[in-house]
């Protein structure tokens, strides 16, 4: 037999012969007897999900814990699925709509200032990042790049799980379902229009070429646009255009291989309402809600911009060997993206000035003005200074990956050996360059307005009469500051084995593994022309797990598990450190660990579907950001740097309920309680102490009002820290929200469908609330009220 030989040659082709060795691979492997062509579109290998679970927002099975399609309560971790119904009927557009219903998560604005962007809190680490079908996820990055219509669901695991994916946060991993020709065709148009003019529009449409169902194609496209919560003139108006079109084609004898790309242009204005905190004590602070809509945060234009490009070819087969059933998987990607998260903004000496309606000035620097002085009488907020961020950053890469999952018995025993490798190329370019106007009289001259004392204005109602462009500011800035220029090569070879037992009739399980991966990496830095300490490292880590399940009860309700889980990752780190007294060294790597215990639940059919988990996870060579306001630390005057901060440890517990109390009745509800502290006790900012979220819907099951419904949104967050500067806590916080829903049947011509209408009322009671953030500057507050009106038909 020469399939180990075979496959092992086919991890080192080229992206196009890395496809065409999957049908070598065909070839030499011993094919199955054939079934009809009906079955052959349903026939999942280890490497896919099965359906939903029978009604609601649980699901039976996920991937993302695993590397293979396992059932929920058999795998012991704790793994949370946001699946396609949950989706639709919350009218999510953003990344926060669905994972704020998972205990432990949270999307604030978590310190990046005045721009919606996707990170999110987990278990105590932030997490910006995602895998997509359990490979690094190139489409989206912090400055934007995620959309709903390139995700069939999300599958989270939370805590490390280094050796199923390798380096990621602590926190956990979210990872994209991609979207795959359907076994039953389907088309689905959809649009939303909102608040803020927002629209939206998505097609996704599945079938298949041929009579016999073989070979599939599914196109999900959408496009999008919004003025954003704050209009600002300069800000980019492309909106998002988002294209992914996939091709599968299933051989007689069980070979599938699929191709598809992911294109996304994403110039969506994300400008956040965000407010200042000032003192109201020697060591407090409160938010002025008011200033939201006032400042903007001293923002003239955003240029955020995301463009990336994926392609992928894979395969899949199964096969026997003697008694083992063997699957096999084996995909390469290819990416590009380039993200710019460019700004221009104010800025100056004390940062901030605030005015009265007569331009008396009540304070300068929130932390240092007093709350009670600005709330009577704060009319507008002036800075000192233009400045032009422009920060550009271009990632390209291959990646190829090879699993194969062997399953065989041993004697009662049943063995399920997962073998796999990965090996990719990354080349990144990063650059930071700051640009700065600070010549009252050139302000002047280029229309800004200017008050006796000097002081430059750049934010009010109503907006300033002058929005510069980027050459501007960079024609007639007095201050340069070519901070970096940062290139980096990244070659990475992984290869690993779990072994996972199943054992005492199918009640007990043994999960173990262990995972080898080598990062080789150049890393160069420039300032100015001059090149900055490159470095070439060559990084081997040894990752482990040991994990245990035990379904204390199977039966004809369910089945009740209890588990515990060790499980670790390694974080390589290529920050570069920015303090002048070791200006260019590479900080230390990280290896993060969690000891988790829990119990899981699916019962009464897939009615009741619970997950408690009690964690402990610690990492070593923590970074924390500090600020440098007078340059002493950095030379650049109102900059941030990063310093060790040595341990981080982060414990709590968490609830996760997936509940159906009776048709047409859904809820979901998750707690969580999470103490992330520094090795110094002092807490990690930007984290709430605890989340709460509660979804409950409702749809008429009978009767006149058959298929309308309601459902019922609360999310609640905890007190946090807001950041090094201030330690400051924000209060907890809270939103609520309302979904009205119809659905029936609607025949159009030839087309037997269903057409759905929903409209989302985000904050009911228009309320505002503080969300968890670093910078007392930019302090993320919730959006007014606000519409959300859907409109889709499927058939």
């Amino acid at each position: 037999m020469t399939i180990l030989p075979v496959a092992s040659r086919c991890a080192g082709l080229s992206f196009a012969g890395f496809f065409a060795c999957s049908f070598v691979i065909a070839q030499v492997a011993p094919s199955q007897s054939p079934s009809p062509a009906s079955e052959e579109v349903v026939t999942l290998s280890a490497f896919e999900v099965s359906g939903e679970a029978p009604q609601g927002y649980g699901s039976t099975s996920a991937m993302t814990a695993s590397r293979i399609a396992v059932p929920i309560t058999e795998l012991p971790s704790t793994v949370i699925v946001i699946n396609q119904k949950l989706i639709d009927d919350t009218v999510a557009t953003s990344i926060g709509d669905t994972l704020n219903f998972i205990a432990g998560v949270n999307k604030g604005n978590q310190g990046t200032g005045t721009q919606d962007q996707n990170q999110l809190a987990m278990r105590g680490y932030e997490v910006g990042g995602a895998q997509r079908d359990g490979v690094s996820d190139r489409l989206i990055s912090a400055a934007g790049g995620f959309d709903y219509a390139f995700i069939e669901r999300l599958e989270v695991v939370k805590g490390p799980s280094g050796v199923f994916y390798g380096n990621h946060s602590p926190g956990g991993i979210i990872n994209f379902v991609s979207k795959r020709p359907l076994a039953t065709p389907r088309t689905r148009i959809s649009t939303t229009i909102g608040s803020w003019d927002t629209w939206r529009i998505e097609l996704d449409t599945s079938g298949f070429f041929d009579s016999e169902k073989k070979f599939g194609y599914r196109l999900a496209t959408g496009f999008a646009n919004t003025e954003g919560v704050n209009r600002f003139a300069g800000d980019p108006s492309g909106g998002i255009k988002v294209y992914n079109p996939s091709l599968s084609y299933q051989f007689d004898n069980g070979l599938r291989v699929w191709a598809w790309a992911a294109i996304m242009r994403d110039q969506m204005n994300r400008i956040a309402h965000t407010a200042h905190a000032y003192r109201t004590g020697p060591s407090t602070g409160r938010v002025l809600f008011k200033e939201a809509e006032l400042s903007g945060n001293n923002i003239y234009s955003n240029l955020t911009e995301v463009n990336s490009d994926n392609f992928e070819l894979g395969a899949t087969h199964s096969f026997q060997l003697g008694p083992v059933q063997a699957d096999l998987r084996g995909l390469a990607r290819k990416y590009e993206r380039d993200s710019d998260g460019s700004r221009i903004r104010g800025i100056g000496p004390g940062v901030d000035i605030f005015l009265d309606a007569q331009n008396n000035v009540l304070g300068s620097d929130s932390r240092f003005t007093d709350y009670a002085v600005v709330d009577q009488s704060l009319a507008r907020v002036a800075r000192r200074q233009v400045r032009f961020d422009s920060r550009f950053n271009t990632t390209e890469g291959y990646e190829y990956g090879l699993d194969m999952n062997l399953r065989f018995a041993l004697g009662p025993t049943k063995s399920n050996l997962l073998l796999y490798g990965a090996y990719g190329t990354s080349d990144d370019i990063g650059q930071d360059n700051v640009y700065d106007i600070t010549n009252n009289a050139v302000l002047l001259s280029l229309g800004f307005e200017t008050i006796p004392n000097g002081f430059v204005l750049t934010t009010g109602r109503p907006d300033p009469t002058f929005r510069p462009d980027p050459q501007t500011v960079i024609d007639n800035a007095n201050i340069v500051n070519i901070r970096n220029l940062t290139f980096r090569d990244d070659t990475t070879y992984s290869i690993g084995a779990i072994e996972r037992l199943t054992f005492l009739n199918d009640r007990a399980i043994l999960v173990g593994g262990i995972r080898l991966d080598k990062i080789e990496t150049l890393t160069a830095q420039t300032v100015g022309n001059q090149l900055i300490n490159p470095n070439r490292s060559d990084d081997r880590t040894t990752t482990s797990s040991l994990a245990g399940l035990y379904k204390v009860y199977t039966g004809d309700a369910g089945t009740v598990s209890l588990f515990y889980n060790k499980n670790e990752t390694f974080t390589p780190v290529f920050t570069l450190d920015r303090r002048l007294a070791t200006f260019g060294q590479r900080f230390p790597n990280r290896i993060a660990e969690t000891d988790e215990i829990g119990a899981k639940a699916d019962l009464f059919n897939g009615k009741l579907a619970v997950t408690l988990s009690i964690f402990d996870t610690t990492q070593n060579n923590g970074l924390q950001s500090f600020a440098d306001e007078d340059g002493s630390v950095t030379g650049n005057p109102i900059s941030t740097y990063q310093a060790p901060t040595g341990l981080r440890n982060t414990k709590g517990w968490e609830v996760d309920v997936n509940l159906s109390p009776r048709p047409g009745w859904d809820m979901i509800v998750s707690y969580g309680d999470i103490e992330a502290k520094l090795e110094s006790g002092v807490r990690v900012e930007a984290i709430p102490e605890k989340t709460f979220s509660v979804l409950s819907r409702y749809q008429v099951q009978s009767g006149a009002l058959r298929g309308a419904s309601a459902a019922w949104i609360y999310n609640y967050w905890g007190k946090s820290l807001l950041g090094s500067r201030t330690n400051w806590e924000l209060p907890s916080g809270d939103l609520h929200s309302l979904v009205l829903g119809y659905s029936r049947p609607q025949d159009i011509g030839s087309f037997r469908g269903r057409w759905s209408v929903r409209l989302r009322i985000e904050n009911v009671f228009d309320r505002p609330a503080a969300l968890p953030a670093t910078f007392e500057t930019a302090v993320g507050v919730t959006k007014p009220r606000n519409y959300r009106l859907g409109l889709s038909y499927e058939f």
